[in-house]
């Protein structure tokens, strides 16, 4: 601003070079300044034409100048205040020199400069974005924490003296919501109170806490203060807690577990939802004092657990207990009690807080484990076998009494192995050995390794002692291994007689096979020679008998017949069990059971037969032995078969893992319960052989055959009803 030569010499010479003329407050009083200046000048050069003018020019004259000494004291007041505002003081000038004003603003100035850059500096420092505006929306102030805040890329000294409006745009496009968040400074405008913590989002995530003051000037609003703390850090740390909190309020439900404290000074006790709970009280009936406390312990434990508090007040303790505690409706709980005791900042005892959990579900559990573990013990400490566990090196983690008598050598072997037990006992390790063998074994294959351990004794004898390792998986990872031994001496040894008795037996049913063969067959011709003789008997002499001869001569006649079957069927029996003399071959059993068919075809059309096949397999077998065990259950089927009943058949199969399973079922007589094992007797009838004929041979043929082919017979029958025959066949 261009102003009055005489005062821009006074001010080159009296004003301090710090001080800014562009300051609204320094222009303010120049300007009234320079204003009387002029007015001054402009009485001079009135005073200078006054001799000249005339009577009413003066009057004139005068009365302008009447009006500029007024204005020039309005002036005055004006500056008086003015500075008044700029120095928040009430001035009192006696004089209304220009150049008192003038020194006295020049120290106004200084100080108010010296505080702005005090102000300007800790609130360019401090952790809060703020602005500072008037009512016509112009930023008085702002700092650069506020212009980082809202992403404003100006300097915070280019913003000052702009519209807010030029800025408004930016912070919104940085607010999460800024439609809500325009509205609520539209009312905070209006209302003009102070309003303090209100949460602003931005889109980054950022979360700001916004607080509003209006400046309030003679009650009149003069302009709006905002001030915006990141508390993003503090909100998440809020989060982190108030989850934790909750983490741990469902954990202790889940638990069973609260938190108590007490209060030594006080004698508050505090507990958490959850001990109410375990405790069974509503907390909205009764409160937790020391009283609902020590009453709630069972009487047996009260004096435990008052005599432990007592100690923890005392001394400073920590503390573990267990004791009991009777609910309002007579349940008896097991709890975990575990405090310990707090010191204050003075070195007193002024705290206990600890944690509470119901443990009765897990103390049961316990003691049933407890009382496991005794069973088995007790099992394995008296079961008549050695038994053992291992760890994976082969190192003995348990030893049963049997297995080694003496307490103080099986203390001993824990942790260790065979090896050193043999070093132990100065004997060779090659037992050690061979069961370490054993042991790896069992471990890469995953499955049991038995043995047999021989011993000789002192005596000369041998003792056998039959040996498992059996290794333990969870989830793919070995436990441990179990080794056991039993004695089989006395087993072995008779198993040793009975093989020298199987052999010597195999070698009489040698004989007797051979005899049975022999027999069967030098019977036949002398059989043969009296069925002949019967049959000239009865040709010559026939006519010549009585009623009774005839009888008699029948009766010589049938028992020939069926000796000569009972001997055939006896040398059928005796080649059973030389299966070598058959041939091994593909047989589709389908086709087996089509002959047996055809061949009783007229059996089977005399009695209208059904007879059912399901599919049956192909196996590698001997063809004649299968087929006889098919047709022996056959024709025991339509043999007996109920009179005026059509009979009917059903022949099935059913494969298993290892082995096919046959069933023959009919609608026949049906058995006894008590006769299921004696018709598979040799030449065991149960019916009179006038009504079925028959040697009761045919199922014992079956049997044995079934036998010889490592397979099982049972039946299933009852009286009347029908009679079903089962039979296995290993698979090859």
């Amino acid at each position: 601003m261009k102003y009055n030569n005489l005062l821009e010499r006074q001010i080159k010479k009296h004003f301090p070079e710090n001080v800014s003329l562009d300051d609204p407050g320094i222009a303010a009083f120049l300007n009234v300044i320079n204003q009387s200046y002029q007015s001054f000048e402009r009485d001079k050069s009135l005073s200078e034409r006054a001799s000249e003018i005339n009577e009413e020019e003066y009057i004139e004259i005068n009365k302008s100048l009447n009006e500029e000494i007024n204005i020039r004291k309005s002036s005055i007041e004006n500056l008086k205040k003015t500075i008044s505002l700029i120095t928040d003081e009430q001035l009192d000038f006696s004089s209304n020199d220009l150049m008192s004003f003038a020194n006295y603003l020049n120290q106004q100035v200084h100080s108010r400069k010296k505080a702005e850059t005090i102000f300007t500096s800790l609130i360019n420092n401090i952790q809060t974005g703020v602005l500072l505006k008037d009512l016509d929306g112009k930023i008085i102030f702002v700092n650069k924490l506020f212009c980082e805040i809202f992403e404003i890329k100006d300097e915070p000294k280019n913003i000052i003296d702009k519209n807010f409006n030029d800025f408004k745009s930016t912070i919104l496009l940085n607010l999460k919501d800024p439609e809500r968040v325009t509205i609520d400074v539209e009312n905070k405008l209006t209302a003009k109170k102070i309003n303090l913590l209100n949460i602003v989002e931005l889109k980054n995530g950022k979360i700001l806490e916004q607080n509003y003051i209006p400046i309030i000037q003679e009650n009149t609003c003069v302009g709006h203060l905002w001030n915006y703390s990141d508390i993003t850090e503090r909100k998440e740390k809020e989060e982190t807690i108030r989850k934790n909190e909750i983490l741990l309020t469902t954990s202790q439900e889940i638990a069973h577990i609260g938190s108590w404290e007490y209060n030594i000074f006080t004698e508050k006790v505090e507990w958490t939802k959850e001990i109410y709970s375990i405790r069974g009280i509503d907390p909205e009936i009764e409160k937790a004092n020391y009283t609902v406390f020590i009453n709630g312990i069972h009487p047996e434990d009260k004096a435990m657990v008052n005599a432990k508090l007592m100690e923890a007040i005392k001394n400073t303790i920590s503390f573990n207990i267990h004791y009991r505690i009777i609910k309002p409706n007579g349940d008896i709980r097991i709890v975990n009690d575990i405090g310990n005791t707090i010191v204050n900042a003075e070195g007193k005892n002024e705290l206990i807080r600890g944690t509470i959990q119901d443990v009765t579900l897990r103390k049961k559990i316990e003691q049933e484990i407890l009382q496991q573990k005794q069973f088995t013990e007790d099992i394995l400490n008296n079961i008549p076998a050695d038994i053992a566990v291992f760890d994976k090196d082969h190192n003995y983690l348990y030893i049963n009494p049997t297995a080694i008598a003496d307490k103080n050598l099986r203390d001993w072997m824990i942790g260790k192995n065979d090896f050193d037990y043999s070093e132990l006992k100065g004997i060779d390790t090659k037992i050690a050995t061979k069961r370490r063998g054993y042991f790896n074994e069992a471990i890469e294959t995953k499955i049991s390794r038995d043995w047999v351990d021989e011993h000789n004794t002192k005596t000369g004898s041998t003792n056998f002692i039959f040996r498992r390792f059996y290794p333990y998986y969870e989830d793919n990872k070995l436990k441990f291994v179990i080794g056991y031994g039993i004695d089989i001496t006395s087993r072995r040894k008779t198993e040793i007689e009975l093989e020298g008795m199987m052999k010597s037996m195999a070698r009489v049913n040698k004989e007797l096979e051979q005899f049975a063969f022999s027999a069967s067959h030098d019977l036949q011709e002398p059989l043969r020679m009296v069925t002949s003789f019967l049959a000239q008997l009865d040709k010559k002499y026939g006519n010549h008998l009585d009623e009774k001869g005839k009888t008699y001569l029948n009766f010589a006649v049938d028992g020939a017949k069926r000796m000569r079957q009972m001997i055939l069927d006896l040398l059928e029996y005796s080649r059973i069990d030389r299966l070598d003399d058959f041939e091994l071959e593909e047989v589709d059993l389908n086709e087996v059971v089509d002959e047996i068919i055809t061949l009783h075809q007229v059996k089977i059309q005399e009695k209208n037969a059904n007879i059912i096949i399901n599919k049956l397999p192909k196996l590698k077998i001997y063809r004649s032995p299968i087929r006889q065990v098919f047709q022996s259950f056959i024709d025991n089927s339509l043999k007996y078969s109920k009179e005026d009943v059509v009979p009917e058949i059903t022949i099935t199969s059913k494969e298993e893992l290892n082995y096919w399973q046959f069933s023959i079922s009919d609608n026949g007589i049906g058995i006894k319960k008590e006769y299921f094992e004696k018709i598979f007797v040799l030449f065991q009838r149960l019916h009179n052989r006038d009504k079925y004929s028959g040697t009761g041979i045919g199922l014992s043929i079956a049997k044995k055959i079934i036998y010889n082919l490592k397979g099982e017979i049972w039946l299933e029958s009852q009286e009347n009803i029908g009679t079903t025959f089962h039979f296995t066949i290993l698979k090859k």
